[in-house]
């Protein structure tokens, strides 16, 4: 469980919406939440690639698995 998905667990728990219209609003502030984390994941990722290489200017093998997006996925 993602840090994101832990707060908005919480949050249920804990917000009633007294229209579909806030129930909507909040449900769109999590995707935006979750897709910020999913792209700092990626990004993190892809700079430790970049620090490794220009370290030791070889790919590591942890790198060669796969793409960033399959790496998050996983």
């Amino acid at each position: 469980m993602t840090a994101v998905e832990f707060l908005e667990l919480m949050f249920l728990r804990i917000i009633t919406f007294d229209s579909e219209i806030q129930r909507k609003k909040y449900k769109d502030v999590i995707r935006q939440a979750k897709e910020m984390e999913k792209q700092q994941i990626i990004d993190a990722r892809q700079d430790g690639y970049e620090s490794t290489y220009a370290e030791y200017g070889e790919t590591p093998i942890c790198y060669l698995d796969g793409s960033n997006e399959q790496y998050y996925n996983e």
